[in-house]
């Protein structure tokens, strides 16, 4: 061996560097996985937001598609908050993890091959030394023979000693190194393989579901039949269009030598703006009453106090602790197989349809007939959000949001009217059926 070699660090430095690279590249791809989940879960609560701040009234057709859009939206942003919250625990925690345990693991191979390096930089150390006293010795004019041959000896076996330890370092400590970065980046890829298909398929499981929710308004637009809503609406008129009878103007006698005239004023002058005969215009007598609507039906059910529906059904139905319009639509329901149908309280009924039976039951109506089982659910919604004081009267609102225990919200529903109780425990019972 005439020369001594150059060392070389890239055995271990190089597969390290690539490692780490990849380890890299890894936790920047899990960095916009994660990010990407968080503008998501920023829409889904926009979503959320805008669907708690809408408040649809289901009075017509354009009502109940208001209802259906927000409802669907709200669909879609739960669709989508509950694939966030499986993406980052499944996924962007499961690559964070692994990372930080591959860097840990890679830091101590590098470690490992950089003692592996020191070591045989000794060994050339090492040979160099003894080469060095070799080559001084040849120098000397007077060197003693014996010394010669003994520092001879000291060189070659530190020559052929660094050979087989080359020979060892290529093929058995390097490669040992080299083998478990090789794990190293095989488990990194196959890792990243998994993860990313499995992120990938929330979003592939998760699209058709929203997609569905989104499209579920469209069966409403499909059933929207502009005749029956012009229909209801001209019925509407009609109704509302009640004639007052014609106001009679009464003459009053008055001193003087002014003349006493008697002059008929009716209704339609005052519609038409007409003053009094021979007077700059009109001027109500003092007390009376503006004009008014027409009064609510006498039999009403729908908008009126529970106390009072259950003061006027007393002779129809005696019997009943509850107002009876919830027996005719809970029973309309169930012989329609309402349970049995999917959406039965989400699905709304006919516009048209829902208020004319709306109009029967004010009237009086001791049953409703009806082939379309969401028109009794609409009914039934429709009765509970207009009572003019909630089941749950506002002033228990807080009270009943704080309930944590059982026990404390069978306390909470005996504060409640025995009325209120009746009528939510006949509800309760409906739909556990």
């Amino acid at each position: 061996m005439s020369n001594t070699p150059t060392l070389k660090v890239s055995e271990v430095d190089q597969p390290y560097n690539e490692v780490e690279k990849g380890i890299e590249m890894g936790e920047a791809l899990t960095r916009f996985m994660e990010k990407k989940l968080q503008i998501e879960e920023e829409y889904a609560k926009s979503l959320l937001k805008l669907c708690k701040s809408s408040n649809p009234t289901q009075t017509n057709s354009i009502g109940a598609l208001y209802e259906s859009f927000v409802q669907s939206t709200n669909d879609q942003a739960t669709l989508i908050l509950s694939m966030v919250t499986a993406g980052n625990a499944d996924v962007v925690e499961s690559l964070k993890t692994f990372f930080k345990g591959m860097r840990t693991e890679a830091k101590t191979q590098y470690n490992e091959g950089q003692k592996l390096l020191k070591e045989r930089a000794d060994v050339y150390d090492m040979l160099r030394k003894s080469k060095n006293i070799y080559e001084g010795a040849a120098k000397e004019t007077d060197m003693d023979p014996n010394r010669w041959q003994v520092l001879e000896e000291d060189y070659k076996k530190q020559v052929a000693f660094t050979n087989r330890y080359h020979e060892l370092y290529h093929n058995e400590k390097v490669p040992k190194v080299q083998s478990e970065l090789t794990k190293l980046e095989t488990i990194r890829i196959q890792k990243i393989k998994t993860l990313t298909r499995k992120f990938l398929q929330f979003h592939e499981e998760t699209q058709p579901k929203i997609t569905s929710a989104i499209q579920r308004p469209n069966e409403i637009i499909e059933n929207m039949d502009a005749k029956v809503e012009i229909q209801a609406f001209q019925s509407l008129c009609k109704r509302v269009n009640v004639p007052l009878q014609d106001v009679a103007f009464e003459s009053k006698a008055i001193t003087g030598t002014m003349r006493r005239k008697t002059t008929q004023f009716t209704l339609d002058d005052i519609s038409k703006g007409n003053s009094y005969p021979n007077t700059p215009s009109f001027t109500p007598p003092l007390g009376a009453k503006p004009l008014t609507s027409a009064p609510t039906i006498p039999t009403a059910v729908f908008g009126v106090p529970i106390e009072s529906i259950m003061e006027k059904q007393k002779s129809k139905f005696p019997t009943y602790e509850i107002p009876a319009v919830l027996q005719i639509l809970t029973t309309q329901v169930r012989q329609l197989d309402g349970f049995s149908t999917e959406g039965i309280f989400r699905v709304p009924g006919v516009s048209a349809e829902i208020q004319n039976l709306k109009k029967l039951l004010d009237e009086g109506a001791d049953s409703i007939q009806t082939t379309n089982v969401h028109t009794p659910a609409s009914l039934l919604k429709l009765w509970m959000r207009e009572l003019p004081e909630p089941l749950i009267p506002e002033s228990m609102y807080d009270q009943c949001m704080n309930v944590t225990t059982a026990d404390q919200a069978l306390k909470t529903f005996s504060q409640l009217p025995q009325l209120n109780q009746k009528i939510i425990s006949f509800v309760l019972q409906f739909l556990d059926d």
